[in-house]
Parts: C-alpha cells; sequence; structure tokens
C-alpha cells in the first residue's frame, strides 16, 4: 500500500527522470519512466548488482530484507540516499492524526 503510493507520487514529480521499481510482482503501471524488475526473493538481491549500480536514491518500502539491500547499494551506489519506510509507529487502529501511522496501520 504504502510502495504503490509512493510509487504515484513519484511518477507524478518533474524531478525524477527515471524510477527503477524491484518488487515481487509486477505493479501494473505503464509509464515511460518506469522500469520494473521482479525478484520473488529478496535475499537473492545480489543477483541485480549490475541494474544498481550509479542510483541516486532509494525509497525501501518492503520493511525486511534491507540489510540484504543495502550492502548491495553501498558497493553499486556509495553516494545514494536510502529512505526506509517501516511499521514503527503504525497505528493498527487506523485513527491517529499522523498520516504515516495512520497508513501504515
Amino acid at each position: 500500500m504504502v510502495g504503490q503510493r509512493v510509487l504515484s507520487l513519484l511518477l507524478e514529480s518533474s524531478n525524477v527522470d527515471s524510477i527503477l521499481y524491484i518488487g515481487r510482482r509486477k505493479t501494473g503501471v505503464e509509464h515511460s519512466i518506469l522500469t520494473e524488475l521482479i525478484l520473488s526473493e529478496f535475499l537473492n538481491i545480489a543477483e541485480l548488482k549490475d541494474e544498481l549500480v550509479g542510483i541516486d536514491a532509494c525509497i525501501h518500502c518492503l520493511g525486511v530484507y534491507q540489510k540484504a539491500l543495502t550492502n548491495v547499494l553501498e558497493e553499486t551506489s556509495p553516494n545514494l540516499t536510502f529512505c526506509l519506510f517501516g511499521a514503527a509507529g503504525a497505528d493498527p487502529s487506523e485513527e491517529s492524526s499522523i498520516t504515516f501511522a495512520k497508513a501504515k496501520g
């Protein structure tokens, strides 16, 4: 859910030149700046090492396996900005006034 919203915002931004999406399944979104790579097992992220060279930013919405990803990115794109969307602070009641807590809940 969060990843879909992040993707939507990135596609709408005039500041984004290209998006490399790595996920377990296709997004169903067609866009000229979007490239999708399907990886059923994220612990095998090193298989995509060649595709992860020179990335400016990574927005990680999966919440797990970030260590495997950060290890590869540290080698292939050491100057990138890494943003992790985790479940910390999520409000399962979905009644929080804080949008992030409500959305993650």
